[in-house]
C-alpha cells in the first residue's frame, strides 16, 4: 500500500501486519509493517524494515 497524508479514506486502511511504503513531507521513504494506529492522534507506528 502506498498513500500520502492527503488520502484520508487510505488512512482507514491502516491494519495491524499490513505492510507500508510511506513518503514524508520531508522526501524521506520508509518501508514498514504497521504495528499500531492511533486515529484519534493521528499516530503510526512500523516496524521499518531493513
Amino acid at each position: 500500500m502506498a498513500m500520502d497524508g492527503s488520502n484520508a479514506a487510505a488512512a482507514e486502511e491502516l491494519a495491524v501486519g499490513c505492510f507500508v511504503s510511506i513518503k514524508t513531507t520531508l522526501g524521506d521513504d520508509f518501508q514498514g509493517q504497521v504495528i499500531t494506529f492511533d486515529r484519534p492522534s493521528n499516530i503510526l507506528i512500523l516496524h521499518i524494515l531493513p
